[in-house]
């Protein structure tokens, strides 16, 4: 499964950074926020095996 990578600014002006991994038909959708000492790339196989489950992340 392959991420789809993206950013925006924040009203308040901070800048982020967004990782998705979509699947059709999603059964829910899972949001998962990092703290300042990780990165979002670790969390990659969760999200695989979460869209193997039918859930987009």
């Amino acid at each position: 499964m392959k991420s789809v990578d993206f950013a925006f600014r924040t009203v308040d002006g901070a800048n982020l950074h967004v990782s998705g991994w979509a699947v059709e038909a999603p059964k829910a959708i899972v949001q998962v926020l990092h703290g300042m000492a990780e990165y979002g790339s670790r969390y990659a196989r969760l999200a695989e095996a979460l869209g193997a489950a039918g859930y987009t992340t």
